[in-house]
This record gives C-alpha cells, sequence and structure tokens, in this order.
C-alpha cells in the first residue's frame, strides 16, 4: 500500500511542476488568413506590390560567389565556377527574388524536392498548396514542438497520401507564430487591421 501511494505521488509531483514528455498528440494548425488571400492583395494592390518589389529588391540584389581561402586552395577558381554554374542552371537569383517577394509578403514559401540527393530537383509549389501543418505536441498540452507533415489542398493532392512528410517540403517561414508552423508576412498583418 505504502508502495502505491509513493508512486501516486511522485506521478502528482511530476504532473504538478510541469515535466512533461515529447510522446504526444498531433494536431493541425492553418494559417490565419489564407496565404491565397495575402497573394491576391499583393498582386490587385499597386501599392503593396511596389512596396514588397522594392523590399525583395533591396534584400536579394545578386548572387554572387567568393573563396575565402583563394590563395591556399589550388582548384578555388574550379570550385568557385561549379558553384557559379550550378546557380546559373537553377536560377538562384531569380528563385531568392521570388521568395522574397512570398516570404515579405505571407512569410512563406514552400519548395517540393523531387529528389532529396539533388539540390536542383525541386519544385516551387502555390502559396496555397499547403492547407495545413501538422505538428506534434508535448503530451496532454497543445504546444508544438515539431513539424509532423504537410496537409495540401484537396484540389493539389494525389496519390501520394493524406500529408507530406516534412522532408519532402523545403518551407521557409520568417516571423513563424509560436502556435503554428506558418510564418506571418508583412500584408498578413495588414489584412488583419482591415478585418
Amino acid at each position: 500500500m505504502n508502495k502505491a501511494l509513493s508512486k501516486v505521488r511522485e506521478f502528482l509531483s511530476y504532473s504538478s511542476s510541469g515535466v512533461a514528455s515529447p510522446g504526444g498528440t498531433t494536431f493541425y494548425e492553418t494559417s490565419d488568413i489564407p496565404l491565397a488571400k495575402v497573394m491576391e492583395l499583393y498582386e490587385k494592390d499597386t501599392t503593396c506590390k511596389s512596396s514588397i518589389d522594392l523590399l525583395a529588391a533591396s534584400a536579394v540584389k545578386r548572387f554572387y560567389t567568393t573563396c575565402a581561402a583563394e590563395k591556399d586552395y589550388v582548384d578555388a577558381a574550379k570550385a568557385m565556377d561549379s558553384v557559379d554554374s550550378f546557380c546559373e542552371e537553377v536560377n538562384l537569383d531569380g528563385l531568392l527574388h521570388d521568395m522574397a517577394i512570398r516570404l515579405i509578403a505571407c512569410g512563406n514559401d514552400f519548395w517540393l524536392k523531387r529528389s532529396p540527393e539533388k539540390l536542383s530537383e525541386f519544385v516551387r509549389i502555390p502559396i496555397d498548396s499547403v492547407e495545413k501543418i501538422k505538428l506534434s505536441s508535448v503530451e496532454g498540452l497543445k504546444i508544438p514542438y515539431k513539424i509532423e507533415g504537410y496537409q495540401l489542398r484537396a484540389s493539389y493532392r494525389g496519390s501520394v497520401g493524406d500529408s507530406l512528410k516534412p522532408e519532402a517540403i523545403l518551407h521557409w517561414n520568417v516571423n513563424q507564430n509560436f502556435n503554428s508552423g506558418f510564418g506571418v508576412g508583412l500584408l498578413q498583418v495588414l489584412l488583419h487591421t482591415f478585418d
């Protein structure tokens, strides 16, 4: 009897002291304002579009490579040429500029990895393709600690399944809301004030 009482006391002291295990449940979070609506404001309002474009151009000018150990490394020029040709192959300048527009406007950009081994094998997916982000929570609490998957909108789903694994998506975000996996952009904040 004494042993059972000590086990109950131990359990209650752990639960009241805030100790939790990561073996919790999962839940889905959606963006407060649909990302497609945010990009619609970007496309329709010339003031918003020009402001975001100016910020994106200021943030991402032109991608260039350099080698700090050029004097010590015999093949430095060859390595820089390889990196430059890769950047040209994937159009890194254009990708970074387009990504900056989406990040500044709505705080998110999603790229689908077609082949994890090859960096150039990815597809930028439409901003409204990810409907929900599946998050793990700490047991008994709705405190997210790990992204478990990305659920696509019904119109984008195929035979892949209900949600994509986190390794399949490159999710770029800024100003991440601590309650969800989604980022928050400038135009989202603006739309919140309109609502």
